[in-house]
């Protein structure tokens, strides 16, 4: 229904749709409707991936790694795991 609704027809298969859309540049344009639709790049990055980027972009004390010392023990509880006490220091 969204796809109808944004290229003027329904699509049926991928043969039928290369045939409705035109490539021109930046934008796939509907031959129905005459619809441009601007086309990117999608970008899933991992938490890691993220870290990088931050850090290489950013010059701000905020996008460093957090340090963290443990002061106390972790002691097992009914599968769960407890802390006394943590300090973060930037």
């Amino acid at each position: 229904m969204w796809f109808e609704k944004l290229t003027g027809f329904r699509e049926e298969n991928p043969e039928q749709v290369r045939s409705m859309l035109l490539l021109n540049g930046e934008y796939l344009v509907s031959q129905v409707n005459g619809q441009r639709m601007r086309h990117g790049v999608l970008s899933t990055p991992n938490l890691l991936e993220l870290r990088v980027n931050t850090n290489q972009t950013s010059s701000h004390s905020e996008a460093e790694p957090l340090e963290t010392e443990w002061t106390g023990s972790l002691t097992p509880s009914k599968g769960h795991s407890t802390c006394s006490a943590v300090t973060i220091s930037t």
